[in-house]
Parts: C-alpha cells; structure tokens; sequence
C-alpha cells in the first residue's frame, strides 16, 4: 500500500543565544511515519514577521540544512547571513521520501540578532585645561567627544593625576 503518514510536526524548534548575523535553532527529529523511523527532508524557513501555516510558503527558505536523523534525536542548524539588529521568525516543515509534509512547526517567538561590535573609539579629548588652583582642588574642563569619534555620547572617562608628565607609556601607572 502507498504510503500515506506524513512526518510529525516538530514540536520543540527552538533558537539559541543571538549573534550579530546568525541564529543557532534546536530541534528533535521526528520519524517518516509520524515519530517512528527517519524523515528524509527538512523545509526551514525565515521571516521578519510571524509565519503561519498560510504564509509559511512566502517565508525564506534556508539552504542547506541537515540531513534528517532517527526520530528523537537532537538536531541543530545555525542560519546565517542574517541583518543585524533584526527581528526574526522561524518554522519547520518534514518530509518523507513520498513526500508527504508534516504540519508546520511549533513556533518560536521573535528573535533578535545582535547589534553590529562596536569597533570605532571615541575620539581623544582634545582640549583639556585646568583652572586657577587652589591648596587642595584643581578644577578640570574638556569638551565632551562622542561614542564613535566624535558621534554620539561616550560612556564614561578614565582621568588620571601624577606629580610628573602622563604620557600614553605610563598612562596605567
């Protein structure tokens, strides 16, 4: 007789800590028949809103995604080249060799990538001065740099005092 039992539906899709540009999703493999035996196709797809059984089609498939094993064994795929900062949704679809399709996945919320590292430093202060003195007090002042060079807001400032000449040598002393 044809064979006419399609794969479960995954149950367990789930997606691991975010990095800038991927996502490591987790999974249990269900069988060819229901949770018996070994599927032979998995469908993994992507949007940057909440797929459905109606929209699961339009979504983003990913390529290359493993190769089925024995039912109830633990699974995993991360997807990459993905935006940073960006919101996404993922599903599972199953076949087996007929094919006969399981039923979309459970459905993990949203999930966000990383921001891009922020790799640009402030910029040096450049116009440090020191006020009028007095026995026990200096007054400092500066214009404040930003984030990024001069972009932006910095998050805080490393000021050190000596008795003889800071240089970038002995800055940390």
């Amino acid at each position: 007789p044809p064979d006419t039992t399609p794969p479960s539906a995954v149950a367990n899709l789930a997606v691991g800590t975010p990095a800038a540009t991927s996502l490591t999703l987790t999974w249990t493999a269900v069988g060819d028949d229901g949770n018996t035996g070994t599927a032979t196709t998995y469908d993994l797809r992507y949007s940057t809103s909440a797929i459905t059984a109606a929209n699961f089609a339009s979504a983003t498939a990913v390529t290359g995604e493993p190769t089925p094993l024995v039912a109830g064994t633990s699974q995993s795929m991360t997807v990459t080249g993905l935006s940073s900062s960006t919101t996404y949704y993922f599903a599972l679809k199953v076949a087996d060799e007929v094919p006969n399709w399981s039923l979309i996945s459970n459905l993990p919320g949203g999930v966000m990538t990383l921001p891009p590292p922020d790799t640009t430093a402030p910029s040096a202060v450049a116009n440090l001065t020191a006020g009028t003195p007095t026995p026990t007090s200096l007054t400092l002042t500066w214009t404040a740099v930003g984030d990024d060079g001069g972009t932006g807001t910095a998050t805080s400032y490393d000021l050190r005092y000596s008795t003889s000449a800071i240089t970038s040598a002995n800055f940390a002393s």
